[in-house]
């Protein structure tokens, strides 16, 4: 397998062309949603900047055994291998780090990802 090295220019414009779409998350044995955001913020995902968006969750969800999150995501380009992370703060301290390895994303499509 050849390794593919992409500028920052590159890099940058592929962050750019993702875009997250809509977030839910919901108790996983009750089907209960604790959040369901269809309209995410307009601004794109910055691949090189690190952005972070806070969402606020409701306290009931803290009783939830398992939590199922599904993310819809578009990109503008063909992307090799995507890698999301999503990180968990309760009262400033992280709590949990999720990891969704999505792989090959076809240029100009939506995509959805359920854990």
């Amino acid at each position: 397998m050849a390794e593919v090295k992409l500028t920052k220019v590159q890099l940058s414009a592929i962050g750019e062309g993702i875009r997250i779409e809509s977030l839910r998350m919901r108790d996983s044995e009750e089907a209960k949603v604790y959040l369901e955001e269809p309209n995410w913020p307009t601004h794109e995902l910055k691949y090189a900047d690190k952005e972070e968006i806070e969402v606020h969750f409701p306290a009931s969800m803290l009783k939830s055994k398992a939590i199922a999150r599904m993310i819809v995501f578009s990109s503008k380009s063909e992307v090799k291998d995507l890698d999301l992370v999503q990180k968990m703060y309760f009262n400033g301290q992280l709590v949990e780090t999720l990891f969704f390895k999505f792989g090959f994303v076809i240029p100009g499509s939506t995509n959805s990802w359920e854990q």
